[in-house]
């Protein structure tokens, strides 16, 4: 058994080391991206050599903990905020995407005046998402923000409606935060996974 674990370990080892060397390749610079990615690839492999331990719950505990560490490290090292200010028909870059601002509306309804920006997302010509940052204001003092999201397992873009004009120029905040679903899916999915396993086998 002890050679078979240095072997495991050894081969565990090595490819998490290939996997650190790819994500620089793809230009993953961030130290805590690359140390948190190799770590997540060495538990990953540990646990698939292991075969069934692969489904107990102390098993599942440590996959969703390096699925958190990754998301955690991604997230926080390449997440992007800008301030931008736009008139309609206009559109600016931030990090890898575009965001044009289309329109903006106001209706009046029964408890609310609703003001609401239509917000054109895309990447490289490829449209993306439309969203729609709005202020609801219930009254001169009560006023809510509702943030425009669009979510993908690689990223969340948000766009929130700061202000305007009269003539309808307005400043938006923008925040493109990769890897965030996957902080909710280790969290929340595996380790309470692990949690419903341990429950029912013990």
């Amino acid at each position: 058994a002890q050679p078979n674990l240095r072997k495991h370990a050894l081969i565990s080892a090595g490819l998490s080391g290939a996997t650190v060397i790819l994500l620089r390749l793809f230009g993953v610079t961030a130290w805590p991206a690359l140390v948190s990615g190799g770590l997540a690839a060495f538990a990953l492999i540990t646990l698939a050599m292991r075969g069934k331990a692969m489904l107990r719950p102390f098993a599942l505990f440590h996959l969703g903990a390096a699925i958190v560490m990754v998301g955690i490290a991604v997230s926080a090292t390449y997440k992007q905020e800008q301030r931008v200010e736009l008139r309609p028909g206009e559109s600016a870059e931030v990090g890898a995407f575009r965001v044009e601002y289309v329109e903006m509306t106001q209706q009046e309804e029964i408890e609310r005046r609703r003001v609401s920006a239509k917000m054109l997302i895309s990447r490289n010509g490829r449209a993306i998402a439309t969203l729609w940052p709005e202020k609801h204001f219930y009254s001169e003092t009560m006023v809510t923000t509702e943030i425009g999201l669009h979510s993908s397992l690689l990223r969340d873009i948000y766009v929130s409606l700061d202000g305007w004009d009269d003539a309808q120029k307005a400043s938006f905040t923008v925040i493109i935060s990769p890897a965030l679903l996957w902080i909710w899916i280790g969290g929340f999915g595996v380790i309470t996974l692990g949690v419903v396993f341990k429950l029912f086998t013990s």
